[in-house]
């Protein structure tokens, strides 16, 4: 067998079927299928709602452990915890968003977000798994009165149909925003 035989065999065979292609109709496209852009959105409660933070942003998904609290810091700082040797400051994501609270559960978990360099960890009430927004499937939004629009990216529902308020993450970790 002669590989440059079988090479232009081949591409005889699909010349003859891309022209039986178009001799029934088909017509060829120029431009390639694009795929199909999907946004992951890791999605957790507060307060009973649901809301979510783009998945790129989330470094990793901590069990609740001991923070010490900090004197004279705004009221959304819980305080810090030990994290590989590592001072992480902790936020309340309820009081972040001016969101009323549930009881603190077993469930509950810290949200450990990247920014640049530094990490900052955020207690959320239960973490519900990931969502995948196709492209314009978010909607922008200022849906509640009940979080601060800063913070709000859009909407979007979950395969159950459920409300998911996606959040911005660089909007959480700017502490330059005042307490809400």
């Amino acid at each position: 067998m002669n590989p440059a035989t079988d090479l232009e065999a081949w591409q005889r065979r699909l010349l003859d079927v891309l022209q039986g292609d178009l001799a029934a109709g088909g017509a060829p496209t120029d431009a390639p299928a694009r795929p199909v852009v999907r946004r992951e959105v890791l999605v957790f409660d507060l307060g009973g709602e649901s809301f979510g933070i783009d998945i790129e942003a989330i470094a990793e998904i901590l069990l609740p452990r001991p923070v010490t609290p900090l004197p004279r810091v705004p009221r959304f700082v819980l305080g810090v915890v030990s994290l590989r040797g590592t001072v992480l400051p902790v936020l309340d994501l309820c009081r972040r968003l001016g969101v009323t609270a549930a009881d603190t559960a077993r469930s509950s978990r810290i949200l450990v977000l990247r920014d640049g360099d530094e990490s900052v960890g955020f207690w959320v009430e239960r973490v519900r798994g990931v969502v995948r927004f196709a492209a314009g499937e978010l909607e922008p939004t200022e849906f509640s009165s009940a979080v601060d629009p800063r913070f709000l990216e859009g909407i979007g529902y979950d395969r159950r149909g459920a409300l998911v308020a996606v959040l911005r993450a660089e909007a959480l970790v700017d502490f330059r925003l005042e307490e809400t």
